[in-house]
């Protein structure tokens, strides 16, 4: 029996040996359990007390009514506007509400089943910048970086304040978008075209609003990324070709919500909705003291909360004490560093209402 003891001791001395803690709690599941605290509100059985979040759960049940119907698609929902319907996915992107659906066909009930696709989207959004970021910088930046993501001041105010599943999930799978068109130009594995228009595609199905801000920050990345990768000189059409073939099919996959919409925007009062102050981009900047302040406690009692226009400190000290150590340590790519930062800020602060 001592001897089983003494065996088993230096077996398990060994692994540890060979297997450093550090590889065994694998940086992502590390991520997860750190996420965890901004996943716990959804751990009950009922919605969070926000502004929208009751609005997106009739849209699920709609949805699913004609799911069980055996009707996959319909840009008009005949039950919303009090059963005189309404053409909601004419207009409005469709994913997440897919996505809170399939828990619900799992035998979750639909608040369940939202709760569960807004943790779901919180874990990958964590998971996504890491893998982002961990290709440039490594593990321990990519998880310091997928923490920062997730306890945004934004980003956390969307969900559970504001109620907004889309934008949520938006947030979730635009990471993804940037590590992989990452990955396609900087490798020669053929899986990164296809993965990377399937993830454009699905971008550009989850939240109009956000999409406005993502492309053009899409489109700035792949520019840095084929500039510091191959610079001007070894740049090659092959790499070009792949990155606009995967943009086009991105588009191409989404042109069945998009092209509609745009065609069809003379049919729908848009005016009414994008009047100022809320929509007029002058009401929307603001002061360095709002941009670095701490986020205003919480009022669930409000119909519509203010915005928390703030980066939040945290996320802002990290991010400054990032670009400072790469331009003492790595002058070479510090420029990188620097604009890059624009896209791998948290959504906060230049962000537009969602709903």
């Amino acid at each position: 029996m001592e001897d089983s003891k003494k065996t088993l001791t230096k077996s398990l001395s060994t692994t540890l040996r060979v297997y450093p803690l550090s590889t065994i709690l694998n940086p992502l599941l590390l991520l997860w359990l750190l996420t965890l605290p901004a996943v716990t509100p959804l751990l009950q059985p009922t919605l969070t007390r926000s502004a929208d979040g009751l609005l997106h759960l009739y849209r699920l049940i709609a949805l699913d009514h004609l799911i069980r119907q055996g009707v996959f698609f319909s840009r008009w929902l005949p039950d919303l506007a009090y059963g005189y319907g309404l053409p909601l996915f004419v207009f409005y992107a469709p994913l997440s509400y897919y996505l809170a659906e399939l828990p619900h066909l799992l035998g979750f009930n639909p608040v369940a089943a939202f709760n569960a696709s807004a943790a779901v989207a919180l874990l990958l959004s964590a998971s996504g910048v890491y893998l982002w970021v961990k290709d440039w910088f490594g593990p321990r930046a990519g998880l310091l970086a997928g923490i920062a993501y997730v306890y945004a001041p934004y980003g956390l105010f969307n969900l559970f304040l504001r109620g907004s599943l889309p934008v949520t999930w938006a947030g979730a799978v635009f990471p993804f978008v940037f590590w992989a068109f990452g990955r396609l130009i900087r490798t020669r594995s053929p899986l990164y075209l296809p993965l990377s228009a399937l993830l454009c595609g699905a971008a550009l199905l989850l939240h109009n609003i956000s999409n406005l801000l993502f492309l053009p920050l899409l489109l700035f990345y792949l520019l840095i990324e084929l500039f510091f990768t191959f610079n001007v000189q070894r740049l090659t059409f092959n790499v070009l070709l792949r990155v606009g073939l995967a943009l086009t099919l991105g588009l191409a996959l989404a042109a069945f919500f998009w092209l509609p919409a745009m065609l069809e925007r003379e049919f729908a009062q848009l005016q009414r909705v994008i009047t100022p102050p809320d929509f007029d981009y002058r009401s929307n900047f603001v002061s360095l003291s709002q941009l670095f302040s701490l986020p205003r406690p919480a009022n669930t009692g409000l119909l519509n909360p203010t915005d928390p226009l703030t980066l939040g400190l945290a996320q802002a000290g990290l991010a400054v004490i990032g670009l400072l150590g790469w331009r003492l340590f790595n002058v070479q790519r510090s420029t990188f560093n620097v604009q890059l930062a624009p896209c791998s800020l948290p959504p906060s602060a230049s962000a537009p209402p969602s709903s």
